[in-house]
């Protein structure tokens, strides 16, 4: 018989194989449940590989598919079974072939860097353009026994980069054609603009001299026959003078135009006294005020005694617009010749008002364009060539200045011109900024 000790014994034993039992069991368990993670790893790196968008293949270092996936066989347009273990460049075009050739032996020779080179394939139907993105695989004794691949379908960026070469050429073309269309029109603008400058020095002597002849012999006639001529022949000579002295003023006006067109006209900056200014304007058009019964002021702001500006084309800007005021204002109207100073703007301001047959909003954009009438009827009752506002507003712009334009049409007008007040070297601003108007020009 056995004894208790021997007894104890054995079931301390089946109890100890019972508990390694029980641990070889969880281990199982342990390493089943780690088996189907990793057949699931495997099976999901299965389909992110060969489902990936990027083409990968596994070549031998003498160019063998070894390994692909779908994309890959999508690209080469075959089963992936039938293209395993077939060499890769009989799907290269022939003019890309030694480039693939080379780009093996640069990567057989480093297993660090990635190599890029680009290829054609004979794809069966259309052209298919790809980039080689490529690393070798090194084994234990470091010697590049496979590569690993990436194709990248480049076919579309490549004929957007055709397309965009082609069309920059064409548009150097154009460029080209039109610099000479230009270089030819600029050539021809420049025998025109001389061609102009003859024909002004030469209407400038040939009319003027005359010109002046006939308008000094007009008036000695007027002076010295005035007792033995008729009305009518008297009222002859005047119209002689005064078609004689708007002639005059029509050719100075164009010529004065075309010197600003052509930056040839300078200007004798100096100081200017307003008041005096304002009074000699006054002056010269006082007398075919008085013809029409109009009524000429002048209001000057007492601290406006000074400005900067050539003194000779602040007179003509101003005589213009007090001239252009008279025409348009029928009898018995009045017209005002105001000034204005602008500290903060450092600015100063000629207005000149008048009461007569105003103009329309519509035609404000028109107002400066040289020969240009906005009413038919009012040239052919008033007359005039159109070309003193255009000169007005050359004359202001070369001063730095800015024409501004307020008006009703049978209520009047108001047109002002603003002005530095100080030189442009004295000025602290460099610029100037000028009070709001309700328009213009």
């Amino acid at each position: 018989m056995m004894s208790i000790e021997h007894v104890e014994n054995l079931q301390s034993l089946v109890q100890k194989l019972q508990n390694y039992h029980l641990e070889l069991e969880l281990q199982n368990e342990e390493l089943r449940r780690a088996h189907n993670e990793l057949e699931f790893s495997r099976d999901r790196l299965a389909e992110l590989y060969h489902f990936s968008p990027v083409a990968y293949l596994t070549l031998s270092i003498h160019g063998q598919i070894i390994e692909l996936n779908m994309t890959a066989a999508l690209l080469l347009e075959n089963d992936i079974i039938f293209l395993r273990y077939k060499p890769f460049i009989s799907f290269i075009a022939p003019e890309s072939q030694n480039a693939f050739l080379l780009h093996l032996k640069l990567v057989a020779k480093q297993s660090v860097e990635h190599h890029r080179c680009e290829l054609e394939l004979s794809h069966k139907t259309r052209k298919l353009i790809v980039r080689l993105e490529s690393v070798g695989i090194p084994d234990e004794n470091k010697n590049i026994y496979k590569i690993h691949t990436a194709l990248i379908d480049i076919t579309e960026q490549r004929q957007i980069q055709v397309r965009l070469q082609d069309h920059h050429q064409y548009l150097e073309q154009l460029v080209s054609e039109r610099t000479l269309c230009l270089q030819k029109t600029n050539q021809k603008l420049l025998e025109s603009n001389k061609a102009k400058d003859q024909f002004l020095a030469l209407m400038s002597h040939e009319l003027r001299t005359p010109l002046h002849a006939i308008i000094t012999l007009a008036g000695t006639l007027q002076d010295q026959l005035q007792e033995t001529l008729n009305q009518k022949q008297l009222k002859s000579l005047r119209t002689i003078e005064e078609s004689g002295q708007h002639l005059t003023a029509l050719i100075n006006n164009i010529l004065e135009l075309s010197k600003i067109q052509a930056n040839k006209l300078k200007l004798d900056i100096g100081i200017v006294y307003v008041d005096e200014l304002c009074e000699t304007c006054l002056r010269l058009v006082r007398e075919e005020a008085s013809k029409k019964e109009q009524t000429l002021v002048l209001k000057i702001m007492s601290n406006t005694k000074v400005c900067y500006g050539d003194e000779r084309y602040l007179r003509q800007i101003l005589v213009n617009l007090l001239s252009n005021a008279v025409k348009f204002t029928p009898k018995g109207g009045t017209i005002s010749l105001q000034v204005n100073g602008f500290f903060c703007a450092e600015a100063i301001e000629f207005s000149v008002i008048d009461t007569g047959v105003g103009i329309a909003q519509s035609d404000l954009k028109k107002l400066f364009q040289p020969f240009t009438q906005l009413d038919s009827r009012l040239s052919r009752q008033f007359g005039g060539s159109g070309l003193g506002l255009s000169l007005v507003q050359s004359l202001v712009d070369i001063h730095w200045g800015k024409v501004l334009v307020e008006s009703e049409v049978n209520r009047g007008s108001c047109f002002s011109v603003l002005l530095p007040w100080l030189r442009q070297q004295d000025s602290p601003h460099g610029t100037l900024s000028l009070p709001k108007a309700q328009a213009s020009r």
